[in-house]
């Protein structure tokens, strides 16, 4: 991958896959960090499914894979992660989505992977800090990603509150056209 990145012109995009036999939270981060430091184009997180007939069934009995019984049959746990690990991780993916792989913030998430030392600690922190603030992983408005992302950072002391609005503002107006304004809480 990282020959890929650094000598040829291809645009790379990884896929991250949680959930998979004998992986625990803590090797998940460390894949997770390890395929950052790469710097792929984006990096798509998703939740291991399990397809009919596929060969990962082998490892079910051993690896105590549990999975949804309805499509797209996700695993919801394995004796090395719990049902709510795999919920966090999930939600991890869709934030990780919505923020990172929008290109909507091009210069703000600067701030947000100087907030603790590791990149996947960075993201999980604020994947858990939106969880616990808004209760949900859907149906954000561009708007409501701006103030979040500011809101969080703010409360990390990321940088002093203009700098990150300006940040932000900049990001927000990469847009050609976008003539509307925001509202940044004093």
């Amino acid at each position: 991958l990282r020959f890929l990145r650094e000598e040829t012109g291809v645009l790379l995009h990884a896929d991250l896959i949680a959930g998979l036999p004998e992986e625990g939270w803590e090797q998940f981060a460390d894949g997770f960090n390890r395929l950052w430091a790469v710097q792929p184009h984006a990096i798509q997180v998703g939740i291991l499914k399990r397809l009919k007939g596929a060969p990962i069934q082998r490892h079910d009995d051993t690896c105590a894979m549990a999975y949804s019984p309805v499509p797209p049959y996700e695993v919801l746990q394995t004796h090395r992660l719990s049902f709510a690990q795999v919920q966090r991780l999930k939600r991890f993916a869709r934030y990780f989505d919505l923020f990172v792989n929008s290109e909507d913030f091009p210069e703000a998430l600067s701030w947000l992977w100087k907030t603790v030392d590791t990149p996947f600690d960075a993201f999980m922190g604020f994947s858990d800090w939106l969880w616990a603030n808004t209760g949900r992983s859907h149906e954000f408005s561009l708007a409501d990603r701006v103030m979040l992302l500011y809101r969080f950072l703010v409360e990390r002391n990321a940088a002093a509150p203009d700098l990150l609005e300006a940040t932000l503002r900049r990001d927000y107006h990469q847009v050609p056209g976008r003539t509307d304004r925001l509202s940044f809480p004093v």
